[in-house]
């Protein structure tokens, strides 16, 4: 069972890839891929779900950020599509120092967010 978020940006819903490759809504099972989600206790219970039953989802869906607290910030490389693209995230002439700077430390606020509200010891699969 591999968990995964899908939808439009800011409106994610949680899913999980099944045995014969679908994509299944979890959404009326758990709330978000995140948190106690990520228990060993929480994902013991979703590998008992009968995944047959989950709605699925189209294939064309478009898949979000792994766990539920992507960054709020929007990030240029995401919005393009060009991150997709094995495109690398450099710097565009008309990012100024403080922009980038801007960007870079809002990161740490997010990540610390993050650390504060996830357990250190919560697992997580990432697909790539």
């Amino acid at each position: 069972m591999k968990l995964l978020r899908h939808g439009a940006p800011g409106q994610e819903k949680p899913g999980l890839l099944d045995a014969d490759g679908n994509i299944r809504d979890l959404s009326g099972v758990i709330e978000d891929v995140s948190g106690e989600v990520l228990s060993p206790e929480m994902i013991t219970k979703l590998g008992a779900l009968d995944t047959a039953k989950l709605p699925q989802v189209p294939a064309s869906v478009r898949l979000g950020a792994c766990v539920g607290r992507p960054s709020p910030v929007p990030l240029p490389w995401e919005d393009d599509g060009s991150v997709w693209d094995s495109q690398d995230m450099w710097a565009t002439a008309d990012q100024s120092r403080d922009y980038l700077l801007g960007l870079y430390r809002r990161a740490w606020q997010h990540s610390d967010e993050s650390l504060a509200t996830i357990a250190l010891d919560a697992s997580a699969t990432v697909a790539w």
